[in-house]
């Protein structure tokens, strides 16, 4: 249901209402939970940045088949499957930013993603406070914010 494209007036400044052949131009991210993904979809909608899941790396490859992807949001609490994904978008598509966030404390966990290639990771109240314009730079210039790993 929320994977799908819309006609809204966010996903035509996104792109996605392009013309034929066009592929739509988001950034995909990964969550922990349903807070977290509706937080990331939702500001993008508010920002007219097309926003899409991406829960295995059978679903990345897929997203980067079908859509011209702006950048990775990895929740470094959704676990593991986190840096299988890193690893899978280094190999892919090397110029796209990978975007890492968890709580503060968590410390050895945004190291670890710092280590894996991500490049930025962020506090979540970092990454909180900072997304709307995450997600813009993220769309219009393919730009990662800078490391910060205290809120």
């Amino acid at each position: 249901m929320g994977d799908r494209p819309n006609n809204s007036s966010a996903g035509i400044a996104a792109g996605e209402a392009g013309g034929a052949g066009e592929r739509p131009r988001v950034v995909l991210y990964c969550c922990a939970d349903l807070l977290w993904a509706t937080r990331v979809k939702g500001t993008g909608e508010g920002v007219g940045v097309a926003c899409r899941p991406v829960r295995n790396v059978e679903m990345l490859t897929a997203r980067l088949g079908d859509c011209d992807v702006a950048g990775l949001l990895l929740d470094l609490e959704a676990g593991e499957v986190c840096f299988e994904l890193m690893a899978a978008m280094k190999q892919g598509v090397a110029n796209v930013p990978v975007v890492a966030f968890a709580p503060h404390v968590h410390v050895d966990l945004m190291n670890r993603a710092a280590a894996s290639g991500a490049t930025a990771v962020l506090a979540r109240g970092a990454f909180a406070a900072r997304m709307p314009a995450i997600l813009t730079d993220l769309a219009a210039r393919g730009r990662a914010p800078e490391s910060q790993m205290q809120d």
